[in-house]
C-alpha cells in the first residue's frame, strides 16, 4: 500500500518523481538526525494551515507549513511568544519550509 515516492518505467528506463517526494525533501532537508518535535498550531482554526516544527540539534528551529487551502494565505511565525518572521506568504496548496538559522 502507499503512494510511491518514485515511479519507475523499466520499459524506457526512466523515472518519474512523484509529488511527495517533493514534499518529503521539506522534512529531511531541514529537519535533521537527532532533531525534536515541538508543539506548534495554526491560529487560524479552520484555515486549511498546519504546521510541523522540530528544534535542531545545532538550536534551529525549522517550520515546514501547509496550506492545504484553495486560497493564497499569509502568516507570521511566533516561538515562545516572540515573533520570528513576519509575513509569510503561503500559495494555495503549498508547502513552505522556514528555517530560523
Amino acid at each position: 500500500g502507499g503512494i510511491p515516492n518514485i515511479v519507475v518505467n523499466d520499459r524506457s528506463d526512466s523515472f518519474s518523481p512523484q509529488p511527495n517526494y517533493f514534499a518529503m525533501a521539506h522534512f529531511s532537508r531541514y529537519i535533521r538526525p537527532g532533531a525534536q518535535i515541538i508543539l506548534s498550531s495554526c491560529s487560524e482554526e479552520g484555515s486549511g494551515i498546519e504546521v510541523t516544527a522540530a528544534i535542531n540539534t545545532d538550536g534551529s528551529v525549522v517550520c515546514v507549513i501547509l496550506n492545504r487551502s484553495n486560497q493564497n494565505r499569509a502568516t507570521n511565525l511566533t516561538l515562545s511568544g516572540k515573533k520570528i518572521k513576519d509575513r509569510i506568504l503561503l500559495p494555495a496548496h503549498s508547502l513552505t519550509t522556514v528555517n530560523t538559522n
